[in-house]
């Protein structure tokens, strides 16, 4: 017979929801569930930057951020994603950066987000460095648990007036 778990053990995280595939964004027709993923997660961990504020950036994730990261996206087996991370690939021996990583909030705290930077680290990305606000205590703790920790520099975000936090992990 198989022994019980003892109490001070770790048990191994919950599985994602349902099956899933993680692939490459696919242009125009991710768009409006990556937008709506990021105005979901982020009126959540970041209220304090305003509606208004976060409205305006939902252009900005089609028209400025995404051309410019190689961005992945979880799809859930029903089709619908149900999270993305954007980088910005580092020039000749330079981390690259997490432009963004958002998980829908009805599938937080299931792996998507660990699954993302995992996959990102096993096509290439080793080094990674993220700018998170510091009132953001929800990605602040995802990113601890990951492992980034070394603070390289903060920095008042201008358009907001927030403090930033610049974070590392090395492989």
């Amino acid at each position: 017979a198989e022994e019980p778990p003892v109490a001070h053990q770790r048990q191994p995280a919950p599985p994602p929801p349902m099956s899933h595939h993680i692939r490459a964004y696919a242009g125009q027709s991710d768009n409006a569930a990556i937008v709506d993923i990021y105005l979901a997660a982020s009126t959540i961990a970041t209220p304090f930057l305003g509606a208004e504020f976060l409205e305006r950036e939902q252009s900005n994730i089609v028209d400025v951020y995404l051309p410019h990261t190689q961005t992945w996206v979880w799809e859930a087996e029903d089709g619908n994603i149900r999270g993305f991370v954007g980088i910005i690939k580092g020039g000749e021996g330079e981390a690259d950066e997490v432009g963004g990583l958002f998980v829908d909030p009805a599938a937080q705290r299931h792996g998507i987000g660990r699954a993302l930077l995992d996959h990102v680290r096993q096509v290439g990305t080793k080094d990674l460095e993220v700018e998170v606000f510091e009132g953001n205590a929800i990605g602040r703790a995802f990113y601890a648990r990951y492992g980034f920790r070394e603070q390289l520099k903060s920095f008042t975000h201008e358009p907001t007036g927030h403090t930033v936090l610049r974070l590392r992990t090395r492989p």
